[in-house]
């Protein structure tokens, strides 16, 4: 009993040391351990001062206090460390991750389901799966950040926009995480209650006015079924992380290329003046140019001054709040009217377009996904509308034959460059992501279906691991990998040994021209060719080597079959020694070269003589 009583007062000692120092850390003062432990290292090291004369001792000691004030200090900093991870995991992981599963909840066939149906998608997802929640929520984070812009550059300084100015508190990763994840709660509960009011309602909404087209099918999270290849899981998610991809890459492009940045501005600007000036709230909204500093200062006038009364400006301030909220409804009716409409006529439009072309590259899962529908369905619009603003503007000016020639142009500009960007963006992409799925994912899945199935069994499967959208979609990403390899081999010489200088000037050139100054010839030739029949060599004589020569030799079906799913990766070994050869040939020659000069040259002294000598 008196060795429990004792341990009971020492675990309240140690417990009460923790809770005061961790509240000294949270306050960022200085930690009272610290200072009792230096005291108390100072007063050993006093008490063993004598023993400065035993060498081998006084050199022990101060190691052992060494290493015990090292291990104390490499304490605090994991502490420190491990604190700014969890700030870090706050803001970059969680409010992507969740409102990415919000999303998946609010928009896929659940509508049905009971609660713990809904949220068993938390727990029950995978990390191909989590990694396409998180891809979908940044995106929808980035676009609320964009919104948020448009609203600040549309409205006066100092008006406080829901969900909004709330959501975009400034935090340092420094703080103690509690403090930080207190900061940021109002954000999340803010962004829960904007993606229930943006988009839950308008899906609701267009799923009453089109039950055709709902509920969406944006993501299916189902493993394979027992039986299927152990590769047709990671080839399902590659096909949704691919549709995710699609989705922001055509939506960013569009938007960079259409620049609707401007109009929506114009519009949303429209809106708050016409709304505003319906409601007499104009002057608390938007500033205007001819508006002076006297009138804004009468304005802010003290309300008696103003209204004869203190009951007179409360009942004013009432009224005023009352038509703020008012505003807030409107403005929200108008966002859930705009986002019913857009996500009807993408959906509809996208649908239509992939299944009137049932042989597109998109046969798999991704044909019946609505990630890919919608992002085609909304480009076509943004294209429809760019063109017809465009035409307006032209029409409306009397410019009728300047729009006639410009369409004429553009006609055969297009007709010039539609050949050559289906090359580029079609038949390249391709090729790469064969290439890549020949010399880094074949291979190794036939290793693994050879480890998991038996050492005995050869695995005579040819199910791919990725469909024939997915690896357009990886060729057309190392595509653009490599463009930017290209462009960085002038400041990084070290690039210049894998890719030729060249290829800089090219692309800049072809990127400078752009499609008025497109020279077709010069970029077939010089461009497009090129790469095309390295890319059809790559992949042709590997095949050809594999499946035509070899099998001539009379081996088994097991050995013919490993020797064509390797032939491209022992080709690219084969490269890479005569490359590491060559290289190797150089550096030989330099060096006989550099020990020849040297002993002929030193030691020896140049004279000129004349030329009767």
């Amino acid at each position: 009993m008196l060795l429990i009583g004792y341990g009971f007062i020492f675990s309240l000692g140690v417990t009460f040391t923790g809770m005061h120092t961790f509240h000294q850390y949270s306050r960022g003062e200085r930690l009272l351990i610290a200072i009792f432990f230096k005291a108390l290292t100072n007063w050993i090291c006093w008490l063993l001062s004598p023993f400065r004369r035993l060498p081998d001792i006084h050199a022990m000691v101060r190691g052992t206090f060494s290493f015990c004030h090292k291990l104390f200090r490499g304490i605090i900093i994991s502490i420190t460390v491990a604190n700014i991870s969890l700030n870090l995991i706050i803001t970059l992981i969680i409010p992507p991750l969740l409102f990415g599963w919000l999303l998946d909840i609010c928009t896929s066939e659940m509508f049905g389901a009971t609660v713990y149906q809904r949220f068993k998608l938390l727990w029950a997802s995978s990390f191909f799966s989590i990694a396409l929640h998180w891809l979908i929520g940044f995106s929808f984070l980035k676009l609320h950040s964009m919104l948020s812009r448009l609203l600040h550059l549309t409205l006066r300084p100092g008006v406080s926009i829901p969900f909004a100015h709330l959501a975009e508190v400034k935090t340092a990763t420094c703080e103690p995480f509690y403090k930080f994840s207190f900061k940021k709660l109002p954000g999340l509960l803010v962004g829960i209650i904007y993606v229930g009011m943006v988009v839950l309602v308008p899906v609701q909404i267009a799923g009453r006015l089109a039950p055709k087209l709902f509920p969406l099918e944006i993501a299916s999270f189902d493993p394979p079924a027992k039986g299927t290849s152990f590769w047709q899981a990671p080839r399902n998610y590659a096909e949704l992380l691919s549709g995710a991809l699609l989705l922001r890459f055509l939506i960013c492009n569009t938007l960079k290329y259409l620049e609707p940045g401007t109009l929506m501005e114009k519009i949303v600007r429209y809106w708050f003046l016409t709304t505003g000036q319906a409601l007499g709230l104009l002057d608390l909204l938007i500033v205007h140019s001819g508006r002076t500093c006297g009138h804004e200062v009468r304005n802010n006038a003290a309300p008696k001054d103003q209204h004869g009364s203190i009951y007179e400006a409360k009942a004013k301030r009432r009224f005023v709040a009352v038509r703020v909220l008012l505003l807030v409804f409107l403005a929200w009716l108008t966002v859930v009217i705009f986002n019913s409409a857009v996500l009807i006529i993408s959906v509809s439009l996208g649908r239509a377009l992939l299944f009137a072309i049932p042989q597109m590259p998109v046969a798999g899962g991704l044909k019946f996904n609505d990630l890919f529908a919608f992002a085609v369905g909304f480009c076509i619009i943004s294209t429809i509308f760019a063109a017809s603003r465009t035409s307006f503007v032209y029409m409306t000016s009397g410019r009728t034959r300047l729009l006639a020639s410009v369409i004429c142009k553009w006609g055969i500009t297009a007709l010039k460059s539609s050949p050559l960007l289906f090359i580029w963006i079609v038949i390249i992409p391709i090729l790469i992501g064969l290439l890549v799925d020949f010399l880094l994912i074949s291979p190794f899945m036939f290793l693994v279906d050879f480890l998991l199935m038996s050492p005995f069994i050869v695995p005579t499967d040819d199910i791919p691991v990725l469909d024939s959208f997915s690896i357009w979609f990886l060729g057309l990403l190392s595509l653009k990998f490599w463009t930017k390899l290209a462009h960085w081999t002038r400041d990084t010489p070290f690039l210049a040994h894998f890719i030729d200088g060249r290829w800089e000037w090219k692309l800049t050139q072809a990127k400078e021209d752009g499609f008025a100054g497109l020279r077709a010839m010069w970029v077939l030739r010089d461009v497009l060719m090129p790469i095309t029949t390295k890319l059809v060599s790559a992949l042709g004589v590997p095949y050809v080597l594999a499946g035509c020569f070899f099998p001539r030799f009379g081996y088994s079906v097991a050995v013919n079959t490993t020797v064509h799913r390797f032939a491209w990766l022992g080709s690219l070994a084969l490269c890479g020694l005569c490359y590491l050869a060559k290289v190797f040939c150089r550096v030989l020659v330099k060096l006989h070269d550099s020990i020849r000069d040297d002993r002929y040259l030193i030691g020896q002294r140049l004279r000129d003589y004349p030329d009767d000598v």
